[in-house]
């Protein structure tokens, strides 16, 4: 408590107002809220001067739409009274609503029900615009000094057409009626709107004497500090004091810092109602004021307590918000020689304007009180505008306590939403999609898709899950394929975020895994083993298709090649081991999955023994485990870290270490026996002698030599000491005689081409020859070894051998006369040997020939051995034959021929010089001539024939045949100059008309049919004409004997065409001749009693 404050609120009043009998209002507030459709629970609010009159019939409001008009009358409901006095000042108010009972303010609210369904009122209830429910009373407080003055007129408006059943937001701060002069002042209505949760904005307002009047200010609202040249309307709210008037238009925060001291003003602040309508866009639905009247007066030395900072924040819809409202309360320090007074208590509430939240005094007892505020808004709660609630610090001055009221706002942002699909592709594949409401969502969404385990664990192995687009555990994309090698079940983890909002939301689906070719490794994921041990890794493999395939990689790109089991084997681990191990199996349709195990070994390391020892006979073997070991036995049973063993044998020693490894060695004692030499007493027939001990490390000779072996020429005893390779010594002594004999020696190897040599014997000992000889010479004439034995009077015996060669003169095989078929050079060819001259000059091994003759030739083989032969060559010329060219030919027969010669085989079996064929096909010949030379031909024959025999008939003047194509006509067997066509016409003509028809390979069918023309003409012959030979080789007889005489002869091909030819005429018979080529010809010979026709074939 102040002892310094002395001044009483009457006094403080007093100075707002020198007379306020007849005058009393200061402010009013309109409120309501809905009970129903079209029907509502109003609340109006009077503040009074408790001393000025009392207030009667206030519950009076009116009602207009336009030009409709109505009235309410409210009910009194309570009278407060809101002094602002400590809790031992007296109030100016008592008895209440009384006139002129003394300072104080009243708060006096009517309530009643406002039912626009009522016949009374239904005329509002279609009202197209906003009903407008007011409230007006004379007068205002007569001391207001900025303009205002008379009636207080203040309403509310409601939208019945766009929100029937909507309530006002409600004041949770009463008005103020004083401000401290030169103080900074803090005011807030408080409004609330936790029914309908709609969005609230503010601004200040005219006060009003009635419907549509206002009463002006005189200047601005109120006399605001403004340092140097700034002016209204210019703000500052931050500054210290702050600048101007500011009305913050989202929490209704009003901020100024009042300069006259003297001022009584009037502060209307108006607050609107917005709700969204269906399309999303902002509408009015009402509007609410508060008019207050505000006294600037001197205050008493007394700081005001104020609520700190920071007063805006922000979360996301969905995350919780904490934060602390912590309060000051400066001590008013008064001039010297004035004692500091004690400081103020403070006391801090809250307005509820954010009904889900909490609001706790953390230490109640503390002089300056914290506020905590936390709050979860829930989803959906996002919105543009902030949702506040006011704080209200009040010290405990007395008798006139000080208040100080913010705003606080919390802006919920929008949180990241989307709908996480999962679409199976296979088995082991799925799509993993994020789908955004595009309509709704905020900001510019970002992705991180991630795949838990079942109990929520990351799995970041990319062996059971990788994203196709990252190839990693993870993606960023909205939609990505995901492979997963596992049977089980997987929760789909997708955090969107929305920025520059950055409010991620968190979304999850779970994902049930099976059938997949999927193996494991049956062994933990990470193990830490003993160095030196030996593990093998199985692996379970399941849902394969067919028999799979598998392969081991270490670290997870070293191929262990040859690994391809289902199984991998790690022998003897080395320390510090840290590598991972993969299987990856592969099943007959060509799916993969692979696992992978960590395997770490310890920096432990075993006792280091050798796997052998070895000592000579004699010594011991003496083995020692290192002090750092423990739990030591060995196979014996002794415990002792020291041992010596004189035996052979494998003794066993077990034991740890500070790793807690264990350790079990088996050990291979070996004790080696001593060296043993070859040496022994030995004579010798040679002139010196090697001596050697065998094979050892090293040697120690009694003539000062180090070597394994000695060679000695002088009788006498050696002595060795040798060192094997496993470090035994031994001595040996031998005693060697040496006797120098005298050696034989037949010479040098030796060769000759042809004859003999002589082989002899050099010394006087006696001999033996490999060839059984005793004779101290042989003569030899054959390739071969030779050697001979000789024994001297000390039994020592001496052998030599010498290879002699006698090689073969060379010759060649031919006969003394050579035959040769050809018709070109011939090459006479000698056997293969180093050097040729021939006596043509040539040095090469065949030589070219073109005329018979005698032909020698010197020759030299390998071995330097030569010779000269020589033999008679005889050339033959080839027999000449042709078949001719291949043809095709029409026909049924042909006839083959050549020229005379000594044999004929033909392909088809025949041996004359001629053969017939009546077959398509290949047809060869070999001709051999008296000289036994031959030659071959082969020509290819195609026999065509035309079937079509033409059928004429008679129509009218004009004969006609039943072919198309070329056709030759006949008239009496003789050929017509008729077309080729198959028509011809009579034309008067007499006589029996025939014909021919040709094919596409020019082949002549058999005649047709006779058509007869009997009128004037005579008959043709019928009988047989002779031609011969026949086959021919261009030359004929014709015998027309019986025909009559021959008058002309004609000659036709195949085709047709009259073939040129010389012909001799004798009688009833001619020759014919012609050099056409091999082919069917026709003969028409014309006597005198006829014509007539033949077919001749001809073979060239």
């Amino acid at each position: 408590m102040k002892k310094l404050i002395t001044i009483s609120l009457l006094l403080l009043l007093s100075l707002s107002a020198k007379k306020s009998y007849a005058t009393h209002l200061m402010g009013c507030d309109i409120t309501y809220t809905c009970s129903d459709t079209l029907k509502f629970e109003v609340s109006l609010t009077w503040y009074r001067d408790c001393r000025g009159i009392a207030m009667t019939n206030a519950g009076q409001m009116a009602l207009r739409c336009g030009t409709t008009t109505g009235t309410v009358t409210l009910t009194l409901s309570s009278i407060t009274d809101i002094t602002p006095l400590c809790a031992t000042a007296s109030t100016g108010c008592s008895p209440s609503n009384t006139t002129a009972t003394g300072a104080g303010i009243e708060k006096h609210v009517y309530k009643g029900i406002v039912d626009f369904n009522s016949t009374a009122l239904s005329s509002f209830a279609s009202c197209t615009g906003r009903v407008i429910l007011s409230a007006a009373m004379n007068a205002r407080n007569g001391a207001i000094t900025t303009g205002p003055s008379g009636t207080l007129y203040n309403d509310v408006e409601i939208d019945l057409n766009k929100a029937p059943c909507n309530s006002s937001p409600q004041f949770t701060t009463d008005a103020m009626g004083l401000a401290c002069c030169n103080q900074p002042l803090y005011h807030t209505l408080g409004a609330i709107d936790t029914i309908d949760l709609d969005s609230l904005s503010y601004s200040l307002a005219n006060p009003r004497k009635g419907y549509n009047q206002i009463t002006p200010y005189f200047g601005v609202p109120i006399s605001a500090y403004y340092p140097g040249t700034l002016s209204y309307p210019y703000n500052n709210p931050n500054a210290s004091p702050p600048i101007g008037i500011y009305l913050d238009p989202i929490t209704g925060e009003l901020i100024v810092t009042p300069v006259n001291c003297n001022e009584v003003t009037v502060i209307v602040i108006k607050v609107t109602e917005w709700r969204d309508d269906s399309n999303g866009v902002a509408q009015i639905i009402g509007a609410s004021t508060r008019d207050m009247q505000l006294a600037i007066v001197t205050c008493p030395d007394n700081n005001p307590p104020i609520v700190n900072g920071p007063y805006s924040y922000n979360v996301c819809e969905g995350d919780q918000i904490c934060f602390n409202v912590t309060t000051t309360d400066n001590v008013f320090v008064p001039p010297p020689p004035t004692a500091l007074p004690p400081a103020d208590t403070v006391l801090l509430s809250w307005n509820r304007g954010i009904p889900d939240a909490s609001f706790t005094i953390l230490y109640d007892t503390t002089r300056l009180k914290t506020g905590r505020f936390c709050w979860t808004p829930p989803l959906g709660s996002a919105s543009v505008l902030p949702y506040t609630f006011t704080a209200t610090v009040e010290d405990d001055a007395c008798p006139v306590v000080a208040r100080s009221t913010r705003a606080f706002r919390v802006r919920i942002k929008k949180r990241a939403e989307t709908q996480l699909v999962i679409t199976k592709i296979s088995n082991d594949i799925y799509v993993v999609e994020n789908q955004i409401d595009s309509t709704t969502f905020k900001g510019n969404p970002s992705y991180f898709i991630t795949v838990l385990d079942s109990t929520n664990v990351l799995i970041s192995d990319t062996n059971i899950v990788k994203f196709n687009s990252t190839n990693s555990f993870l993606t960023t994309q909205h939609k990505d394929t995901v492979r997963i090698n596992r049977n089980t079940i997987f929760h789909i983890q997708s955090v969107i975020n929305n920025s520059p909002i950055n409010c991620p939301g968190t979304y999850y689906d779970t994902l049930q895994v099976d059938s997949v070719l999927q193996t494991l490794i049956d062994f933990a994921d990470d193990t830490l083993i003993c160095a030196g041990s030996s593990v093998i890794l199985n692996t379970t493999t399941t849902y394969a298709k067919g028999p799979p395939s598998y392969q081991w990689y270490e670290n997870d790109t070293i191929l262990l090649t040859g690994d391809t089991l289902s199984s991998l084997a790690l022998l003897d681990l080395p320390r510090l081991l840290d590598n991972s191990y993969t299987v990856r199996v592969t099943d007959s349709t060509g799916k993969i999955n692979q696992d992978k195990v960590r395997i770490r070994t310890k920096d432990n390391f075993d006792n280091n023994f050798e796997e052998i020892y070895s000592t000579c006979l004699g010594d011991s073997i003496v083995l020692e485990l290192d002090s750092l070991f423990s739990t030591i036995l060995w196979s014996d049973g002794s415990t002792d870290s020291l041992r010596s063993f004189t035996q052979e044998g494998s003794p066993w020693v077990s034991y740890s270490d500070s790793f807690t490894c264990e350790y079990s060695d088996t050990l291979n004692n070996i004790i080696n026996p001593l060296p043993v030499t070859l040496l022994e007493d030995s004579t010798t027939c040679e002139a010196s002698m090697i001596l050697s001990a065998g094979t050892f490390a090293s040697y120690a000779w009694n003539v000062g030599l180090s070597n394994e072996t000695i060679t000695i020429n002088t009788t006498g005893d050696y002595a060795i000491l040798v060192t094997d390779s496993n470090g035994c010594q031994n001595r040996d002594t031998a005693h060697i005689t040496i006797w120098n004999a005298q050696e034989v020696d037949l010479g040098n190897d030796s060769s000759q081409c042809g004859g003999s040599i002589t082989l002899a014997n050099n010394s006087m000992s006696s001999q033996l020859w490999n060839t059984g000889a005793i004779t101290s010479s042989i003569t030899v004439s054959s390739t071969g070894e030779y050697s001979i034995v000789t024994t001297d009077t000390n039994g020592c015996q001496s052998r030599d051998t010498i290879s002699i060669d006698i090689y073969t003169v060379p010759s060649q095989d031919w006969a003394d006369t050579i035959a040769y078929c050809s018709d070109t050079a011939v090459l006479l060819t000698s056997k293969s040997f180093d050097t040729y001259l021939w006596n043509t000059g040539d040095t090469t091994q065949s030589v070219s020939l073109n005329t018979a003759g005698m032909y020698s030739l010197y020759f030299e083989d390998n071995q330097g051995c030569s010779t000269t032969d020589s033999a008679y060559v005889n050339i033959y010329s080839l027999p000449h034959i042709e078949l001719g060219n291949d043809t095709a030919f029409c026909g049924d027969s042909l006839l083959l021929a050549l020229a005379p010669g000594n044999s004929y085989a033909w392909s088809n079996g025949d041996t004359l010089s001629y053969t017939t064929i009546n077959t398509s096909g290949d047809y060869s010949i070999s001709v051999t001539d008296s000289n036994g030379c031959s030659s071959s031909d082969t020509v290819n024959v195609t026999f065509n024939s035309n079937t079509n025999v033409p059928v004429l008939t008679r129509v009218g003047d004009s004969i006609v045949s039943s072919l198309t194509g070329t056709h030759y006509w006949f008239l009496d067997n003789v050929a017509t100059s008729d077309a080729n066509a198959n028509v011809i016409g009579i034309n008067g003509r007499i006589g029996s008309f025939t014909a021919v028809h040709q094919d596409t390979n020019g082949c002549i069918s058999d005649t047709s049919n006779s058509i007869l023309r009997t009128l004037g003409i005579g008959k043709l012959s019928s009988s047989p004409l002779k031609v011969y030979p026949n086959p021919t080789n261009g030359q004929v007889t014709i015998d027309a004997t019986a025909l009559g005489i021959i008058k002309s002869v004609t000659l036709y091909n195949s085709q047709g065409q009259l073939v040129e030819n010389t012909q001799s005429i004798n009688g009833s018979k001619a020759v014919l001749q012609w050099t056409a080529g091999s082919g069917v010809y026709w003969v028409t010979v014309t006597t005198d009693k006829g014509t007539y026709r033949a077919e001749v074939v001809n073979v060239r």
